[in-house]
């Protein structure tokens, strides 16, 4: 599931990190304690600063927040090739296939949503995450094959 909110996804990719907020707290540079403020929602006096939410997506290597952010806004995030690395058939073949799981996952998410006859806020937003991660899929795509291209 696709985490829509801010606060949430920076919530969860600290206190996922191996050692949590704890062994987070000091490669951030800030004290453990300031660092559980910050990322509590209920504690409107203490907020993550723009480098602060960098780093911890840098150090945790968790992307929820930009996919939050990103959903939030319209966007979409696409991962970019590495320099050095390099597209190939096989990695290709492995997102057309993920693409065509993908689709199956939106068109009975848009079945589910019909099935009653009535459309309901949650179930635009399940429809809403499968559209998001297939269009990122897609875009996967051309990035790939835009790496192989001569």
């Amino acid at each position: 599931m696709l985490i829509t909110s801010v606060e949430d996804a920076a919530y969860h990719a600290a206190h996922n990190y191996p050692g949590g907020v704890e062994s987070l707290a000091p490669r951030m540079r800030v004290g453990a304690q300031v660092l559980r403020n910050k990322l509590n929602p209920s504690t409107r006096t203490h907020h993550l600063t723009l480098a602060e939410a960098d780093s911890l997506i840098g150090l945790t290597g968790d992307k929820s927040i930009l996919h939050a952010l990103a959903i939030n806004h319209g966007m979409v995030c696409v991962p970019m090739l590495n320099d050095g690395e390099f597209a190939c058939d096989v990695t290709v073949l492995e997102t057309v296939t993920r693409l065509w799981r993908l689709g199956g996952h939106v068109g009975q998410a848009v079945d589910e949503t019909l099935a009653d006859n009535k459309v309901e806020r949650i179930e635009v937003q399940r429809v809403r995450e499968h559209v998001y991660r297939n269009i990122a899929a897609l875009h996967e795509l051309v990035a790939l094959l835009d790496g192989m291209a001569e």
